[in-house]
């Protein structure tokens, strides 16, 4: 028996919150980050104002857990657990491996670096550290959070705990508020935990806004996440990493209060934001390491002005390249594949009836 299961609605202020996160991510890694690994950019000495901004760029990072908590949340409610698997695989996979290939390839050319069979598939697993091989990026760390996320909602939706969302919201905001008083970092999730259940007590907020534990959630989760913040920005501006406490608890909270303002806000869809929000995934994944790899080999303190911005634009145009052809053209064929070889069999072995294949979150 085949159901059919309604799609989560689309919200397309994400799409350019995606976008905006990932530059502010570009730009920090571009502005600030790359002139403490003296390899890149155009740094604080040079434009003071422009990297004082980007370096709060890092906090995009965070945003990025936010998203993810409020849009996996409210897409697990319409799937059944073959279903949201095959869902993540096809959204994360097939783009990894292309910008993970295309990093060692640059690493190759430009680093003469050998990249050895070994590692590129100890990479494909996400978790190449298990495996005994370094990361092909070193920002492949939020994957592992992510995807540790991700198994966690598939186990509910197999015990069907996802149908008390509430309990759920309830049991993640006791869990990453005891860790932040007590200061402990959690397995996997670190000091973010707390970003991903306010972004899922934000998905109930959004489908009824008069949900008055929903907004407690979401303020408390917040309240966690801000707490637990200052203190890593504490131990950042300690380590002479320049990040300034009430700074970035500011624009941290800022985003959280814009977000909220997002439910009644009429932003209209379109083509450009739905591609716009469509590039954030391969940027995030090709802009640091290639980035750092080219400055390094042609930038020139002649050339720096202009470099960077070329860079960035080339990256955006990389990011464009791999989402049209690795992901939009093969689209139907993926999703073909993975719901025969991981959605289907889930489902059966789990006694459920098989769905039609959704659109991915």
């Amino acid at each position: 028996m085949t159901v059919t299961r309604p799609a989560a609605p689309r919200h397309a202020w994400l799409d350019l919150a995606r976008f905006a996160c990932a530059m502010a991510v570009v730009m920090y890694h571009y502005f600030t980050h790359a002139i403490d690994r003296n390899t890149a950019g155009v740094g604080v000495e040079h434009i003071p104002v422009l990297s004082r901004i980007s370096d709060y760029g890092y906090l995009g990072v965070d945003f990025f857990f936010v998203i993810s908590g409020f849009v996996i949340f409210a897409s697990a409610m319409h799937r059944t657990p073959g279903g949201f698997a095959a869902s993540r695989i096809v959204r994360l996979w097939p783009a990894f491996i292309a910008c993970m290939s295309l990093t060692a390839l640059t690493a190759m050319m430009l680093s003469h670096a050998p990249v050895t069979p070994a590692r590129w598939l100890a990479n494909i697993s996400f978790f190449p550290e298990a495996f005994g091989e370094a990361p092909m990026d070193l920002v492949y760390w939020t994957l592992e959070i992510e995807i540790f996320f991700y198994i966690l909602i598939f186990a509910t939706i197999m015990l069907g705990w996802i149908e008390r969302p509430h309990r759920l919201v309830l049991a993640g905001l006791v869990i990453t508020g005891m860790a932040a008083v007590a200061r402990i970092s959690l397995p996997i999730f670190g000091t973010h935990g707390a970003y991903f259940v306010a972004g899922m007590a934000l998905s109930l907020l959004y489908r009824n806004p008069n949900d008055r534990l929903a907004a407690g959630g979401f303020a408390l989760a917040s309240a966690a996440a801000l707490f637990d913040l200052y203190h890593r920005a504490g131990i950042q501006q300690r380590d002479d990493m320049l990040h300034d406490q009430w700074g970035a608890v500011a624009v941290v909270a800022a985003g959280l209060a814009l977000f909220v303002a997002m439910r009644s806000a009429d932003i209209r869809g379109s083509a450009t934001t739905q591609r716009l929000g469509a590039l954030t995934y391969p940027l995030y994944l090709l802009h640091a390491q290639i980035g750092y790899m080219i400055f390094k080999t042609w930038q020139t303190p002649d050339n720096r002005f202009w470099m960077t911005p070329l860079v960035i634009a080339a990256m955006i145009a990389l990011a464009y390249a791999v989402n049209r052809l690795v992901e939009q053209r093969p689209q139907a064929l993926w999703k073909a594949l993975a719901a025969r070889w991981i959605a289907q069999p889930l489902d059966r072995a789990g006694g459920r009836a098989v769905p039609a294949y959704p659109a991915g979150a």
